[in-house]
């Protein structure tokens, strides 16, 4: 398991090889989260459970995904799915919160597993009133994936989005 400041350092570091890509703009991205895996086409990382936590997974998710050189429709859309798929188990789901991000030739998975709910219910997403603040982020998920499913029991929670992508 490599610490989060030293695989952040490796990260950063090849993406500064990747086309493109300035040393500054590659050092813009770091931040240190748990990285509790990372290999060619797939990072993982242990999440903060605080709302912190999503700005900070969209700059890592952010700057892998420019190193793996997924297009930036692509990189647009992950980033707004992960950043729903976060918010959404910080605020309905328990700890532990992982998030993993695998990538084949034109597919991107994201997969973000939590500690479950003990109040669990009907997992569908409910039609959030107009004047709601929330309620909208798994309605946008669904919108925009090629494919999503949410399984919640009491233990744990997985949601996997999957994103056809350009490179």
């Amino acid at each position: 398991m490599l610490t989060s400041h030293r695989a952040a350092d490796q990260v950063t570091n090849e993406s500064r090889n990747a086309p493109g890509v300035t040393a500054a703009r590659a050092d813009r991205y770091r931040r240190p989260l748990e990285v509790i895996g990372q290999e060619k086409g797939y990072a993982a990382w242990q999440l903060r459970d605080s709302v912190e936590a999503v700005p900070e997974t969209r700059r890592a998710v952010q700057l892998h995904l420019l190193t793996w050189g997924v297009d930036d429709e692509g990189t647009d859309k992950a980033l707004l799915l992960v950043t729903e798929l976060v918010a959404n188990a910080i605020e309905h789901g328990a700890t532990p919160l992982y998030l993993r991000l695998r990538r084949d030739e034109n597919h991107l998975s994201i997969t973000v597993i939590d500690g479950g709910n003990s109040s669990v219910s009907d997992v569908s997403p409910q039609p959030a009133a107009d004047d709601a603040e929330s309620g909208r982020g798994l309605h946008l998920v669904r919108a925009l994936a090629d494919f999503f499913s949410l399984s919640v029991t009491r233990s744990r929670s997985v949601a996997v989005a999957r994103l056809a992508y350009a490179s």
